[in-house]
């Protein structure tokens, strides 16, 4: 079967108009917010408010910002006159160097024209002892070729005890007989041996005649 509760007791009614009379007084949570004036020791003393600066601090630090600003362009003036002074220094030492540079190459130059002027002059002197010589060349060939044209080389022919020109004639004569060749001693120019390593060198004729020589040279063949 179901059970039953009672309910608790009820309280007894709170009394309606018992805060009806409580006053609420304010608290001053910060005194320094307080109107009320903080004592003094004088009338006379005159009290600063924070943050606040005067006219004499304010120019006291104006003019320590003017002599560091002094100071640092007199340090940079200074600096300044001491670059200016080694660039100075280095462009004076180049314009030097770049004069001596201008004497020596005016100096070259002048000895180069003067040596092209001279080797202007060996070239053409050159050239024109170069045309002497092949003109003297062709001098000597014509004479050389003139005078073999009438000459003989007589060979293997022994040497004599005491050989003189009129030896050789001697001998020149003879041989002519041998090949059947008409000479006579007025028809040779000039007659003597050539001297080798083994002293028994070839005599050399010059005849009168390149044709003289010429049938000397045919009867020689046909012997």
């Amino acid at each position: 079967m179901p059970l039953k509760r009672t309910p608790p007791p009820a309280s007894p009614p709170a009394e309606k108009n018992k805060n009806k009379n409580v006053t609420c007084t304010p608290i001053n949570i910060c005194p320094s917010l307080s109107t009320e004036k903080p004592s003094s020791e004088g009338d006379n003393v005159t009290l600063r408010k924070k943050g606040v600066i005067d006219s004499s601090s304010m120019e006291l630090f104006m003019e320590e910002i003017r002599e560091i600003r002094e100071i640092i362009v007199k340090y940079n003036i200074v600096k300044h006159q001491s670059t200016l002074t080694s660039v100075q220094s280095s462009v004076n030492e180049i314009l030097s160097q770049y004069k001596d540079i201008k004497e020596s190459i005016e100096m070259i130059s002048k000895q180069y024209d003067s040596m092209k002027v001279k080797f202007d002059s060996l070239e053409k002197q050159r050239k024109e002892d170069r045309l002497y010589i092949v003109e003297l060349e062709g001098r000597i060939s014509s004479l050389e070729s003139t005078i073999v044209a009438s000459k003989l080389e007589l060979r293997n022919i022994p040497v004599g005890p005491s050989e003189s020109k009129e030896s050789l004639c001697d001998i020149v004569l003879k041989t002519a007989k041998a090949l059947e060749v008409p000479l006579q001693q007025p028809e040779i120019k000039d007659v003597f041996r050539i001297k080798n390593k083994t002293g028994n060198g070839n005599i050399i004729v010059d005849l009168a005649t390149t044709i003289k020589k010429e049938n000397f040279l045919k009867k020689a063949r046909k012997f």
